[in-house]
């Protein structure tokens, strides 16, 4: 298929994240890393790009709400209140880590509108001590 710009080719990299500062001509401004970039791609370039990604679906999440242990990666979300008892109550959910996305991680493993602890997280750990057992969510 021929492309819409004519001497276009595809080049693979890596988003590292987002710059924060960006001119008027430009919709975002990205640090990409490219291995092995073609003549006259190097560091400090600012080349016109269309990103090509495959669709993936998930929660992005900040990674300072994401802790690890020997099992892997997981997350506090808040649990449904129960009737009459008005104490805050957080379990631990396995996440599966996706992709890393500017300083947070696209995971899989909680719904969109669970509502996980983003600040704060290492704090509930360290309540709960070492031997934290993550829930198995399937709702």
């Amino acid at each position: 298929m021929a492309s819409k710009f004519p001497g276009a080719f595809q080049v693979p990299g890596r988003i590292l994240g987002t710059l924060k500062q960006s001119s008027e001509s430009q919709s975002v401004g990205l640090l990409l890393e490219v291995q092995n970039a073609p003549a006259g791609l190097g560091p400090g370039a600012r080349v016109p790009v269309t990103l090509l990604t495959e669709q993936r679906s998930g929660l992005l999440l900040p990674r300072d709400a994401i802790l690890y242990d020997e099992s892997g990666a997981y997350v506090y979300k808040q649990l449904m209140a129960k009737a009459g008892d008005d104490k805050a109550r957080y379990a631990a959910v396995r996440v599966t880590l996706l992709v890393p996305y500017g300083d947070g991680w696209l995971v899989d493993g909680v719904d969109d509108d669970d509502n996980i602890v983003v600040r704060g997280a290492g704090v509930l750990w360290s309540l709960q001590g070492v031997g934290v057992t993550a829930l198995d969510d399937d709702d």
